[in-house]
């Protein structure tokens, strides 16, 4: 797995790297409050101009919202969404 400089994200220790896309990276974290893995999807704010970034940033608060919501065993739940000087990212289990 690859990983980049970064060691952290929020306050999720970084263990490596799951996929990589066009507008950021999905990392495999582990969360030291609660002791547990974690997925965080993160999309790169340096890779879109200022006007852009506004807009993927509100869909992706959207999206977290709608990940945070759904109650099927088969299904991702994202607990959290937030911000960084790098990137927006959601936690998946």
């Amino acid at each position: 797995m690859q990983l980049d400089a970064r060691k952290t994200i929020g306050k999720y220790e970084l263990q490596g790297e799951l996929g990589r896309g066009g507008m950021g990276v999905v990392y495999l974290a582990r969360d030291p409050v609660i002791e547990r893995r974690v997925a965080i999807k993160t999309v790169s704010k340096n890779l879109l101009d200022s006007t852009e970034a506004q807009g993927l940033i509100q869909r992706f608060k959207i999206q977290a919202q709608a990940a945070g919501r759904p109650t099927h065993p088969a299904l991702l739940c994202g607990s959290e969404y937030g911000s960084d000087g790098e990137s927006a990212y959601i936690t998946l289990e």
